[in-house]
């Protein structure tokens, strides 16, 4: 919900605005500009703590931006509820000298619903503000004070708050009561942080400087494990007036499932809808994917963020009425219907988002986003993503699989992990039938079997595109240069590791370059890899891969038996602890037979291994891209 950039998470009480000519740009070392777009000059977050449910929140920022990449931070927006509430918004505008320009205006702070769009119903509002200006370098600063009312959540501090960024001066500094305990998780801070006591409260300060400006590596670690990062949290905190615990992570479930106890009542009629539906279902399987499906075909979902509604579920009659809810009601509203039935479930919370997701399994705190459903079923569990109105019961994608997640109970709430899809689970097999015409032109039937993560964005793309616009996705797909789909077809198969099936005829006018009698192929038509890295760069941080895969192409290439092979390119064979790799190619009777294989591991290698890496990468592109010449014979 917090739109505000990273860097600006924090600040006090403050004396007044700098001195204008602390804003020169001359004054900005040259080792912060190189490969910065924007130079922070200052950055100071005071978070004072009142209570266990009350604070203040005070940051002043002040960034130079270098160039119109770094527009971006000329302007903010700051959100507000119930449960924060804006107490000043104050900003200054200076030119390359550190002289004002002007200063913000009320007029210039726009008053702007904090609603997602069409499927998202909030409370929530922002004040966007900033300044409209072209002419380079110039410095923007504001200062914000915020009121929290209600600490279930504490800011964030990351000394660098984005690629391409020059740091001057940054801190974060907590006061805290001595009657409070406040949890601290920091990464990459050099030293301890400093601690003083003033009266009745504990000062605690983290502070650094002149940070050289940074850019994301590929396959880089989570942001927070390569920058000065401070993650704060209170040990007892209240929110709307619920007591609630991060001394441990089975204490801050016990206080979620407070959010949620006794909302699960169901209607007279929709028990007996229930009953009907598991009837004659004799395995908790059947029964769930019964219930299931009845959930997805008979609500929606709309983000409903109303009041503690952020975190504490509408009830199960309240979705059987409106027939929508969020991911908290969805998930509630299953549990219910599952409960009815006399199949035990638990709510879970978890931190969604593809790729790496940021958690920190040894410090208990709300990392979460996103609520999914668990089904204890024997050895195994029967996972329940409750808003999606397309995916079986027990599979969950890259949006939530393979993490650490929290069971919420009334007792021994625990944290575990979701399934992990293997390297052969998540595959794409595909099988092409081709004809290559004398002209080069080429007409292929293909089939290709997506499974698991592979088949994940097909999922997506079918079920939310018609006909006409799958058509143009794959138009993009494929690098054949000029091509037509002329037909498409998608069969799904609902199993405990999905799969979908592709079925495409495809027409490409420039396949094969003809030069006289020679006819030049590349056999790799449509998994060509072609991702170089920089091998002159230095790897600084680990290389990190959630995503296995394995990858199979088989094709049949029909040229004619006027053709003979010129010159062939030779197997190819690699194995490396990334993954493998192979190919061969082999010509009979006038028809090309392809064969390639690839396969990536998950894991985290050492920096060290950044050039084995990018020699793997390189031998694979250069593989895929090998041509076939065959000379036509008299």
């Amino acid at each position: 919900m917090k739109k505000i950039w990273m860097l600006m998470m924090g600040l006090g009480v403050f004396s007044g605005q700098l001195l204008a000519q602390q804003y020169a740009v001359s004054l900005i070392p040259d080792s912060l500009k190189k490969g910065a777009n924007v130079v922070v000059r200052v950055d100071k977050s005071v978070l004072t703590i009142d209570s266990k449910a009350k604070a203040t929140y005070k940051t002043l920022v002040a960034i130079t931006i270098l160039n119109e990449k770094g527009d971006q931070f000329a302007g903010s927006s700051e959100w507000y509820d119930q449960f924060r509430s804006i107490e000043s918004i104050d900003g200054n505008l200076y030119d390359a000298n550190g002289e004002k320009i002007k200063s913000l205006k009320k007029s210039d702070i726009k008053d702007l619903s904090g609603m997602g769009g069409g499927t998202s119903v909030s409370d929530d509002r922002q004040k966007a503000f900033g300044f409209y200006h072209k002419v380079y370098p110039f410095t923007a600063e504001f200062e914000v004070t915020v009121k929290l009312h209600g600490l279930m959540f504490l800011p964030d501090w990351y000394g660098i708050g984005g690629e391409n960024m020059g740091v001057q001066q940054s801190s974060l500094e907590i006061v805290c009561p001595n009657t409070i305990e406040l949890l601290t998780k920091t990464f990459n801070y050099p030293g301890q942080a400093a601690v003083q006591q003033v009266g009745s409260n504990k000062v605690t300060k983290w502070e650094v400087s002149n940070l050289k400006p940074m850019t994301r590596e590929y396959a880089a670690p989570p942001w927070y494990e390569i920058t000065p990062a401070v993650f704060c949290a209170l040990k007892e905190f209240e929110i709307s007036g619920y007591n609630g615990s991060y001394e441990s992570w089975e204490k801050f479930g016990n206080f979620v499932y407070t959010l949620i106890a006794g909302r699960d009542v169901l209607p007279a009629e929709l028990k007996t809808k229930v009953k009907d539906l598991v009837a004659g279902k004799s395995t908790t399987s059947e029964k769930v994917a019964a219930l299931y499906t009845f959930m997805q075909q008979n609500t929606r979902y709309i983000s409903v963020q109303l009041g503690i509604g952020g975190w504490q579920p509408f009830d199960a009659n309240y979705v059987y009425t409106k027939k929508y809810g969020d991911c908290k009601a969805l998930t509630n509203y299953m549990y219910s219907l599952l409960k009815e039935a006399g199949i035990p479930s638990i709510y879970t919370l978890v931190k969604s988002g593809s790729g790496i997701t940021r958690f920190m399994t040894d410090f208990p705190s709300s990392q979460f986003n996103h609520v999914i459903l668990c089904v204890p079923n024997g050895n195994d569990s029967i996972w329940l993503e409750c808003t999606s109105q397309t995916i079986q019961p027990g599979y969950l994608g890259d949006f939530t699989n393979n993490r650490p997640v929290l069971l919420v109970k009334q007792s021994g709430s625990q944290l575990v992990k979701t399934p992990i899809y293997n390297a052969m689970q998540n595959s794409q097999v595909r099988k092409i039938d081709a004809v290559v015409n004398e002209d080069g032109s080429l007409k292929c039937n293909v089939a290709t079997t997506y499974r698991a993560l592979q088949q994940d964005d097909v999922h997506g793309m079918i079920h939310a595109l018609p006909a006409d616009k799958q058509k143009e996705e794959l138009q993009k797909k494929f690098s054949l240069g000029t091509y037509v789909v002329n037909s498409i077809s998608y069969k799904e198969e609902m199993k405990d590791v999905p799969e979908i099936v592709e079925e495409l005829q495809l027409q490409a006018s420039h396949y094969a370059q003809v030069t006289g009698k020679r006819l030049m192929i590349t056999p790799n038509m449509l998994s060509r890899f072609n991702w170089r890295l920089d091998k002159d760069s230095v790897r600084a941080f680990d290389i990190v891969f959630t995503y296995p895969y394995t990858d199979i192409d088989s094709a049949t290439i029909t040229v004619g038996k006027a053709y003979k092979v010129e010159s062939m390119p030779k197997p190819v064979k690699i194995v490396s602890e990334f993954g493998s790799f192979e190919s061969n190619i082999d010509v009979r009777d006038g028809v090309v037979y392809y064969y390639r294989k690839m396969v990536r591991k998950d894991g985290r290698y050492p920096p060290e291994k950044w050039e084995t890496l990018v020699k793997l990468m390189e031998d694979i592109t250069k593989a895929d891209k090998a041509k076939l010449v065959l000379v036509k014979s008299e």
